[in-house]
């Protein structure tokens, strides 16, 4: 799949920046592979349920058609015990979705399906490898508060688009209108 297809221009242009840091992404990889993601790992492990043909299948039968579709492989996929209506992406060499339980409870199996593409999305679009690289510098690099600032609000208004490409990837997943209903209802 192309991500031409889905991604937000604004969130094209940052990921288009980024990439062109001379070692960023290699360095950031190496980083997340040693660091990163053995804590996510292990905190996945030892706090949430893990999702499989044999754990919560109903839930976990939603994933594979979707990492079919956009040509990414299965992360691991988890569930937590938390009310808050929520789910998340991680990794980016072992990449995971978590879904909070009230999300869950809050969601149509459709809706649903479509919070599982939009965190795909994440996956497919290599989000978390930025985030992760912009949040490492913005926290360890010695910098004047209002460079920093800037920085920051940059951050966040790539943050932004980048969720307005994976809010496609749940529309062209499931339908418009079920992403619009999706979102509806977080926004509620």
């Amino acid at each position: 799949m192309d991500e031409s297809h889905f991604i937000h221009p604004e969130d094209a242009k940052a990921l288009s920046f980024l990439k062109g840091i001379p070692l960023a992404s290699k360095t950031m990889k190496q980083i997340m592979k040693l660091y990163y993601e053995r804590m996510t790992y292990g905190q996945n492990m030892g706090n949430k349920v893990r999702l499989s043909n044999r754990q919560i299948p109903h839930i976990y039968k939603l994933l594979p058609p979707i990492c079919s579709q956009l040509g990414i492989p299965e992360p691991e996929f988890y569930l937590e015990q938390n009310p808050i209506p929520n789910a998340y992406a991680m990794g980016e060499n072992r990449p995971s979705i978590t879904l909070h339980s009230g999300i869950v409870d809050l969601m149509t199996e459709e809706e649903l399906k479509g919070v599982i593409a939009h965190e795909c999305g994440h996956i497919f679009f290599h989000h978390m490898l930025y985030t992760t690289m912009a949040n490492f510098v913005l926290r360890n690099l010695e910098m004047a508060e209002d460079i920093r600032e800037v920085y920051a609000i940059s951050l966040l208004y790539w943050s932004r688009k980048s969720e307005l490409s994976c809010d496609r990837v749940a529309a062209y997943i499931t339908t418009p209108e079920t992403a619009a209903s999706m979102l509806s209802r977080l926004a509620g």
